[in-house]
């Protein structure tokens, strides 16, 4: 009898040259409080990118702001229990850095900065790329268990779409080579 035939694993969509600037690492790391290494650290922001770039591909969303977005929201938590204030926090800092480090444009920045403020208050929106932004966040497989149990709160995906991306988050090589350019970054 004969082997079955093994069949190709899908590419990954290429996500398109890294948005994001040495100089905003730097503004991250200095605003950071926690575990560079936690659960709301830089593997958790290199997943949501990997996650929010692949479904900006499928939703229309735009990825500068995507991408942004996966290395703000959390980057003015002070614990990593409760914090209903860090995203409002995070949203300043978008606006504080986007003149001279992040350089959106007018409208891109309001996207930011609502996604920023939101994110974690598990609301529903119908604009893309705040959706996308959102279901990112909610997708990175160290939180995909509970995002499957709050499939209401998801909004660009169907339970379907959910199984497959948590399936590509898991060991993304695009999300391991962001981590490991991120590692050196924060132990300066």
């Amino acid at each position: 009898a004969r082997a079955p035939a093994i069949r190709k694993a899908r590419q990954l969509p290429r996500l398109g040259r890294r948005m994001i600037s040495p100089a905003l690492m730097a503004a991250v790391r200095q605003t950071f409080r926690l575990d560079w290494h936690g659960i709301h650290g830089a593997a958790h922001w290199a997943r949501v990118r990997h996650i929010g770039l692949q479904l900006a591909a499928r939703t229309g969303a735009r990825p500068a702001v995507v991408e942004h977005f996966a290395f703000l929201h959390d980057a003015c938590r002070r614990h990593d229990g409760s914090d209903p204030q860090h995203g409002a926090r995070a949203a300043l800092l978008a606006e504080r850095l986007n003149a001279k480090v992040l350089k959106l444009t007018e409208p891109d920045l309001a996207l930011l900065v609502e996604a920023c403020i939101s994110h974690s208050d598990g609301e529903l929106h119908l604009e893309p790329t705040i959706a996308t932004c959102w279901d990112a966040d909610r997708l990175d497989p160290d939180t995909l268990e509970a995002a499957i149990d709050r499939l209401d709160e998801l909004t660009a995906l169907d339970y379907r779409g959910l199984m497959t991306i948590g399936r590509f988050a898991v060991t993304p090589a695009e999300s391991r080579a962001t981590f490991i350019a991120l590692r050196g970054v924060g132990e300066q």
